[in-house]
């Protein structure tokens, strides 16, 4: 082959990639799925999650944990958080534990619980578009004690909790160096308030308290106690027994939104 023609064949091969070139297009960006938006009672990730008509762009949301052998739809009956999440602007979410309605409240019962709602709060907070910087527990006896169990093993995605009326004795240790967890401790008369102490105890540690605690008398038979500079909080109502009470002196549910949604992770 001459070296004219060995030239001009080299000519076209390179014309024929810089063609091919210009002409590949970048695979299209995917737009970002709509935050899910549809009011009222839903199922997302495989719980139950309501939903209020307004919310703002990047709403707070809340997870109630169900009592012992307590189906779903009662805790959200018995806590009234559906209105209060239209009143306040918040997605409430009631997930069920993993076996028979029944919170693992430590490692020796199993880890199953933990695990999903790690998985189901990241899929919530993805679906509904809440912000995940205002992510809060609560939950009442069984749910109360799971509540303080995830308090400590979900610190990652958690801003504060507030336990309403559950039994503290058989947790693990939260391990050293965990932070500090934001609580609001509820209990009526019940025989598991002897087991707040522990909760108190062990709060105080992680949180830092130093100051001595100033107790408040809300109304008959009913004390506020705050732990100054460690956002550690308790409410003893003398006068109920192991319930979750929306009249009175102090609605329990206004109390947990009042205190949980001061706070961002």
């Amino acid at each position: 082959m001459s070296a004219s023609r060995a030239s001009a064949l080299l000519l076209l091969v390179v014309a024929g990639c810089a063609a091919g070139a210009a002409t590949t297009k970048s695979p299209a960006r995917q737009a970002p799925a709509p935050c899910f938006r549809s009011p009222g009672h839903q199922e997302l990730a495989g719980e139950l999650v309501d939903l209020p008509r307004r919310l703002p762009k990047h709403p707070p949301l809340l997870v109630v944990f169900h009592g012992l052998r307590e189906p779903v739809d009662y805790v959200a009956g018995e806590t009234g958080f559906d209105d209060l999440a239209a009143k306040q602007g918040f997605v409430v979410a009631y997930p069920n534990a993993h076996t028979a309605q029944r919170w693992q409240l430590n490692h020796h019962d199993g880890d199953q619980d933990i695990e999903h709602i790690r998985s189901f709060i990241a899929a919530t907070v993805a679906r509904t578009c809440a912000d995940p910087h205002r992510v809060y527990l609560t939950g009442f006896s069984n749910g109360a004690g799971f509540a303080f169990r995830a308090g400590c093993e979900l610190a990652a995605q958690v801003a504060a909790i507030a336990p309403v009326s559950g039994s503290y004795r058989t947790h693990d240790p939260c391990p050293a160096g965990t932070a500090a967890m934001p609580t609001l401790e509820l209990h009526g008369r019940d025989p598991w308030t002897r087991t707040v102490p522990r909760l108190v105890t062990e709060t105080k540690a992680r949180n830092g308290c130093r100051r001595a605690p100033v107790t408040r008398r809300l109304a008959r038979g009913i004390t506020r106690t705050r732990w100054p500079g460690c956002a550690l909080e308790r409410i003893y109502n003398r006068t109920i027994g192991h319930e979750w009470p929306r009249l009175g002196p102090y609605d329990t549910s206004g109390e947990v939104w009042a205190f949980v949604s001061r706070f961002r992770r």
